[in-house]
C-alpha cells in the first residue's frame, strides 16, 4: 500500500510540475509568443491566466508545506517503469492465453476426427459368419422336431382353368379378315362360284373409265389438295418414312375399327402415289383407295 501511495503522489507531483511549467511559459510568453494588439485581445484569456496563476500558487504552497513537514514524497522513476512492465506482462499473458485456447481447440477437433475414424459402422447381421451360425441353429431346430415359419407356405401351381380372366373373344371382320378357303384334293371344285375372268376384266375396265372421268368431276379444291400437289420428287424419302409409320400403326391391335379403316385408306393412297410405274396423282390414288373399300368420291376427298 505504501508503494502504491507513493507512486500516486509522485505522478501527481509530476503532473503538477508540468502544468505549472506550461502556465509559467504562457504567462511569460517564452514559448511561441503570439502578438496581439491591445484592442483585439479577448477578455476571457486574461481571466483564464489569472485563474491558472492562482492554482499554480496554491500547488506550490502545498508542496512547500509538505516538504517543511517532511511529508513530501520523493520522485522515483522506477515506479513508472514497473507500471510499464506490468502493462506489457498483461498483454503478453493475454496473447499467450489466446494461443493456448487455439491449440486446445485444434487438439479437440483432431481427437474427434480420430474417434470417428476408429468408430465402427452399424451391425447389419449380413456377415458370412453370422449367416453360417444362423443356418446351423435352424438345422438343429428342425432336427429336434421344430417347424420353421417357411413350412407354412408352399408353392401354388395355377390350374389350367384359372390361368386368365374369363373373357369371351368376339371376332371382328377387320381383326380377322376372311381368307378364301383352299379346297382340298378330295373335295370337288365348283367352278361356277369362282370369279369369271371376263367379269373381272369388265370390272377393271369400268374402274379405269371412272378414273378417266374423274378429271371431269368438279370438286372444290381444298388446302390439303394444294399442299399435296406442291410435293416434289425430293419429298419422296419423307413420304416413304410416313408410309412405314402408317404401316406400323395399322398393325397395332389397340386401335379401333374406324381408325384402322382410315389408316388403311391413307396407306393405300400413299403407296399408289409413290408407285413409279403407275404414276397416279393424289386425286387418282385416293379415288382408287376409296373404291377398294366400296366408298364414293367424297370419301376419296376425305382421305386426302
Amino acid at each position: 500500500m505504501g508503494q502504491k501511495k507513493g507512486s500516486v503522489l509522485a505522478r501527481a507531483r509530476n503532473a503538477a510540475k508540468a502544468s505549472a511549467a506550461r502556465i509559467l511559459q504562457t504567462s511569460t510568453g517564452t514559448s511561441n509568443p503570439v502578438s496581439h494588439s491591445p484592442d483585439n485581445l479577448p477578455i476571457h484569456n486574461s481571466l483564464d491566466r489569472a485563474d491558472d496563476s492562482t492554482d499554480l500558487n496554491d500547488i506550490i504552497n502545498n508542496f512547500v508545506a509538505l516538504e517543511e513537514e517532511g511529508l513530501a514524497p520523493e520522485y522515483d522513476e522506477r515506479v513508472e517503469d514497473e507500471l510499464e512492465v506490468d502493462k506489457n506482462i498483461g498483454e503478453s499473458a493475454l496473447q499467450a492465453f489466446g494461443l493456448f485456447l487455439q491449440r486446445a481447440q485444434a487438439e479437440a477437433t483432431a481427437r474427434e476426427h480420430a474417434s470417428k475414424k476408429r468408430q465402427r459402422g452399424s451391425y447389419k447381421g449380413n456377415t458370412p459368419r453370422t449367416k453360417f451360425h444362423h443356418a446351423a441353429k435352424c438345422r438343429k431346430f428342425v432336427a429336434e422336431g421344430g417347424k420353421l415359419i417357411t413350412n407354412w407356405f408352399g408353392k401354388v401351381t395355377p390350374s389350367e382353368y384359372e390361368s386368365g380372366p374369363d373373357i369371351e373373344e368376339i371376332p371382328t371382320p377387320l381383326a380377322q379378315p376372311e381368307v378364301p378357303k383352299i379346297p382340298e384334293q378330295n373335295e370337288t371344285v365348283d367352278w361356277e362360284k369362282l370369279a369369271d375372268p371376263a367379269e373381272a376384266c369388265a370390272r377393271l375396265n369400268a374402274l379405269f373409265n371412272e378414273l378417266k372421268d374423274l378429271e371431269n368431276h368438279a370438286e372444290i379444291p381444298t388446302k390439303s389438295d394444294a399442299a399435296l400437289n406442291a410435293l416434289h420428287s425430293k419429298d419422296w424419302p419423307a413420304l416413304h418414312k410416313a408410309a412405314e409409320a402408317l404401316t406400323l400403326r395399322s398393325r397395332d391391335k389397340k386401335i379401333g375399327v374406324v381408325l384402322h379403316t382410315q389408316i388403311s385408306a391413307m396407306l393405300g393412297a400413299l403407296n399408289l402415289y409413290l408407285d413409279q410405274y403407275t404414276k397416279f396423282t393424289w386425286k387418282q390414288a385416293s379415288f382408287l383407295a376409296a373404291r377398294s373399300q366400296g366408298k364414293s368420291v367424297s370419301h376419296a376427298q376425305r382421305i386426302r
